[in-house]
């Protein structure tokens, strides 16, 4: 499955996706905290733009699904 099904299938799930820098964590729009939630038109469009670009998951409310949060644990 490619990135951009990814991205689409998590936000169709409800998720707040941004986009990242390839090779980075950070995102690529500086607004991305406040951004509207990007549907899977969105996404599609944004990744034209930008082929090479990573999925990120805003987390807290924008993200909860039903009365559940989505937790994330970072390993690096």
């Amino acid at each position: 499955m490619s990135i951009v099904a990814k991205a689409t299938e998590y936000a169709k799930n409800g998720l707040s996706i941004h986009l990242l820098y390839p090779k980075a964590k950070n995102p690529m729009n500086n607004g991305w905290s406040k951004a509207p939630f990007m549907n899977e038109v969105d996404l599609v469009e944004e990744f034209k733009k930008n082929p090479n670009a990573k999925i990120g998951i805003r987390l807290g409310e924008c993200s909860k699904i039903g009365s559940r949060y989505l937790y994330v644990l970072d390993l690096d």
